[in-house]
């Protein structure tokens, strides 16, 4: 019997009470009273209760149209929905530590990896933070939708984060100016010292519209094309990063240490995870110098950028495998110094 039916015939029963007795109507009104609070009960609210989801945890799935993820869940399997034909939105509670949904989609919490796409679903608006897709998340999606989606987080993979989806401190543009967006919501206006000058290049260099990537690429060929190489052969010893960065900046001239630490401070304040690497580099006839080179954390994995190498030999250093070599030339690290404001 449906949930319509046995409502039918409660409404019925009730519209007969006038004929029974008092004692009989008052216990006819509570019998459907229960029936009806089971009825508005929502179908979701023992998902509240679950910890795991699996391609097992649900009865019918082919019927199921929408599913409501409570907060008490922390795994779900990748084929969890395969079977969900009908699906057409998914929502997390706002409490839930390990997912979220958005426009009718699953991520996972920070909004970087698309977990779920339902596959009733004809459109949904995938966040600039989205880098990644999960396995199974376009299970049974149509062709042409399934390849926009792809295309979509394969872009924003290449460009980066929107700078409101950057999570990382980092500079923001307002209509006050470049500011310091601390991670926790404040605003911290950029006065002096380093912060100011790095602040000043990547004004000078970007713009609001502009994605993280996009901004970093510009800042890197401008820091190149702009800065004059000077040899030094001596490895700077003690807290130096921050000083070899004010002074190329400033002077627009820089060695492989002060370009490595300019670059490394950009990339800081456009909310990257990034150090500087001290080492020796070899090239291809065995001849070695210690050097200096930039890590900057990206999707999870760290990629070398070299603009002091790339100044002076006109090579692509830019974003390159950690164990690659560049034109003959290998890299030995010696000392790594994380970079932060």
């Amino acid at each position: 019997m449906s949930y319509t039916s046995v409502i039918n015939i409660s409404v019925k029963k009730y519209l007969a009470l006038n004929k029974l007795s008092k004692k009989m109507r008052k216990a006819a009104v509570v019998i459907l009273a229960a029936i009806l609070v089971v009825i508005n009960t929502p179908l979701y609210s023992k998902a509240e209760e679950l910890t795991t989801i699996t391609v097992n945890t649900f009865d019918k799935p082919e019927k199921i149209t929408s599913i409501h993820i409570g907060q008490n869940v922390k795994q779900i399997s990748s084929n969890s929905f395969v079977n969900m034909f009908n699906l057409k939105e998914i929502t997390v509670s706002e409490n839930n530590r390990y997912y979220s949904s958005y426009d009718g989609c699953l991520y996972d919490k920070k909004l970087t990896t698309l977990l779920c796409f339902p596959q009733a679903r004809k459109s949904a608006y995938i966040p600039d933070s989205v880098v990644n897709i999960g396995a199974d998340a376009l299970d049974g999606v149509e062709t042409d939708l399934k390849k926009q989606v792809e295309n979509t987080i394969a872009y924003n993979s290449e460009a980066g984060a929107a700078e409101q989806d950057i999570l990382n401190p980092h500079l923001v543009y307002t209509d006050s100016g470049v500011m310091w967006d601390d991670g926790r919501g404040n605003l911290i206006p950029v006065n002096d010292g380093l912060m100011l000058v790095v602040a000043q290049f990547v004004t000078d260099n970007t713009d609001s519209k502009m994605r993280q990537n996009e901004q970093l690429r510009s800042c890197y060929n401008s820091l190149i094309e702009n800065t004059t190489y000077s040899d030094y052969f001596y490895v700077p010893s003690g807290n130096w990063t921050g000083e070899k960065a004010l002074s190329t900046l400033s002077s627009k001239v820089g060695d492989s240490y002060g370009m490595s630490a300019a670059f490394a401070y950009i990339a800081a304040s456009l909310g990257y995870k990034t150090r500087v690497i001290v080492g020796v580099i070899t090239d291809s006839e065995g001849k070695s110098q210690s050097a200096a080179w930039v890590q900057v954390e990206i999707d999870g994995t760290y990629y070398v950028f070299d603009p002091a190498m790339e100044k002076n030999l006109g090579e692509d250093c830019y974003k390159i495998s950690a164990t690659s070599s560049t034109n003959g030339i290998t890299r030995k690290n010696s000392a790594s110094y994380t970079v932060i404001f």
